[in-house]
């Protein structure tokens, strides 16, 4: 009985596990948030990685990708951003990309630079906070909860500062998957309408 229990326990797990979305879940969909193929375009597009975007998706495969255009204008770009994201070993080959020597195409860079041409004043202030390595930025759980506060505090949220703000959080938890819950709440904390978007569990 002991042992059928703790099985059924086991199971319980991996199946809360199974359904959680990316962040939260390395290998999971998109949460709700970022599960929208014109905000993930529009990450692209203010990053200035269109080109970078392009190259992608003309030279890699990946399972259930969309037939590629000799041509390819915004619509059939915004499919392949879509289609390419929700792979979970795509994301990690983009991330893997990552570098100083150049534009990355992964997604959290293409957030924070959507961040910087949306809303400046937020990207500088979250900079202040965070640490760098190897090439990247990080931000404890803590530092994001002071980011938050100081933004406003300083009334530089507009109307789009919760999606911002969400934005951001998931960002530093597809870099940080050890604090990514932590992060995630955060976000919800100051704007509990982001929770669900951002797939935290009820």
């Amino acid at each position: 009985m002991g042992l059928f229990h703790r099985k059924s326990e086991d199971s319980d797990s991996a199946s809360d596990t199974a359904t959680l979305t990316y962040p939260l879940n390395l290998e999971g969909r998109l949460c709700p948030l970022l599960d929208d193929p014109g905000l993930l375009f529009d990450f692209y597009e203010a990053a200035g990685l269109r080109k970078d975007l392009k190259k992608i998706v003309k030279t890699q495969r990946w399972e259930g990708k969309p037939p590629v255009p000799y041509s390819i204008g915004p619509d059939a770009l915004q499919k392949l951003l879509y289609s390419l994201l929700q792979s979970p070993a795509m994301r990690r080959k983009i991330a893997s990309r990552d570098s100083s020597a150049g534009n990355s195409p992964a997604l959290h860079q293409a957030i924070w630079g959507w961040l910087a041409a949306r809303n400046g004043k937020l990207a500088e202030l979250a900079e202040k906070h965070t640490h760098e390595k190897k090439d990247r930025l990080f931000m404890a759980p803590s530092a994001f909860r002071e980011t938050i506060q100081e933004a406003k505090e300083a009334e530089i949220l507009d109307e789009q500062g919760a999606q911002q703000i969400a934005c951001l959080a998931a960002a530093f938890a597809m870099l940080q998957p050890e604090e990514a819950q932590d992060l995630l709440q955060a976000a919800a904390e100051a704007f509990p309408e982001v929770a669900a978007p951002l797939g935290l569990p009820a």
